[in-house]
């Protein structure tokens, strides 16, 4: 199966969260549900943490020490879990595409946060082209506990800040 793309203000994204299938159109949260939301990452580190499926309590291994830096570059390092082709966007590239986009949510109004409200997402915009984003809310820092599903995106960048990493986060 080859990875489906979308290109915005010359940069080319994947359309798909890692670990989602990339069978299921990627802006049809209602009818992709779970299946659209793939995988959760800590910073730096190629493994993934948990996935859509993975309950919303502590994840046992949990790892609280800081990814050493360099992890993850504006170059592709070998701890980037990206495909062949791709990298984790940096913070330049995530603002670029909240400067050059207009966004919106999916449905236009949001419910409350759930473990399983996976129908909601951010979308940007550019000409024909559209980027969605899950709101697949993000792993606390602490344990793993799953915060916030369905009102809340982060998506990590390659670009350090201090111990962690810059992020595109919305609510």
């Amino acid at each position: 199966v080859s990875q489906q793309t979308v290109v915005m203000f010359g940069k080319t994204w994947m359309s798909h969260n890692l670990g989602a299938n990339t069978s299921l159109d990627p802006h049809n949260m209602a009818a992709g549900g779970a299946s659209l939301h793939g995988n959760y990452y800590q910073w730096g580190r190629i493994t993934p943490v948990a996935n859509a499926s993975t309950g919303p309590g502590a994840i046992s291994g949990w790892n609280t020490t800081p990814a050493s830096n360099g992890s993850w570059g504006a170059s592709k390092t070998s701890q980037d879990p990206c495909p062949a082709g791709f990298r984790v966007p940096t913070h330049a590239e995530w603002q670029a595409l909240v400067n050059c986009t207009s966004s919106s949510n999916t449905p236009n109004t949001w419910g409350s946060a759930s473990t399983t409200q996976y129908g909601n997402a951010k979308v940007f915009t550019s000409g024909t082209s559209k980027l969605t984003l899950p709101a697949s809310g993000t792993r606390f820092y602490t344990a793993g506990l799953l915060y916030n599903r369905g009102n809340y995106g982060l998506y990590w960048s390659s670009t350090e800040n201090g111990s962690n990493a810059y992020n595109l986060n919305f609510n």
